[in-house]
């Protein structure tokens, strides 16, 4: 965690850093935050690298599998009203895009739907738990997300 922040304070100090090298390592930190339950770090690194993808590869998989992450940090911090709209978008986004998923990235979809499980677990949504807890038992026999 404090070579990845170190990291990225070099970059960012920098005034010609690749935008694509700060967001790599901005999302590395904030998955390590996550990892290690740290949810408002995981939020500061996350919304960083975000603004960096959006501005830089707006239509890219890696910003909505940035969405999706910075919506568990928000998830988990019972922030539900900003945690939703990232979850599904990061969601669709991936999903539309799984065909263009390097091949060691797909769980990442997976990853992206487990989430959208327990946001709507966590606001108490019966109906929508059980579609998402539905579609990732569907993947998880098969393989693959149907729409």
């Amino acid at each position: 965690e404090a070579i990845c922040q170190q990291a990225l304070q070099t970059l960012r100090q920098q005034a010609n850093a690749d935008p694509h090298a700060m967001a790599a390592v901005a999302a590395s930190l904030g998955a390590l935050h996550l990892e290690n339950k740290h949810f408002a770090e995981a939020e500061i690194d996350l919304r960083f690298c975000l603004d960096l993808r959006v501005k830089h590869d707006a239509e890219h998989w890696l910003r909505f599998a940035t969405e999706s992450l910075l919506g568990e940090a928000l998830l988990e911090q019972q922030r539900l009203e900003e945690a939703g709209p990232l979850l599904r978008n990061g969601y669709d986004g991936l999903l539309s895009r799984v065909g263009t998923l390097p091949a060691d990235s797909r769980d990442e979809v997976r990853s992206a739907l487990a989430r959208l499980a327990r946001f709507s677990e966590a606001a108490q949504n019966t109906e929508e738990t059980a579609k998402w807890k539905r579609k990732l038992a569907e993947y998880d026999q098969s393989g693959r997300i149907a729409g």
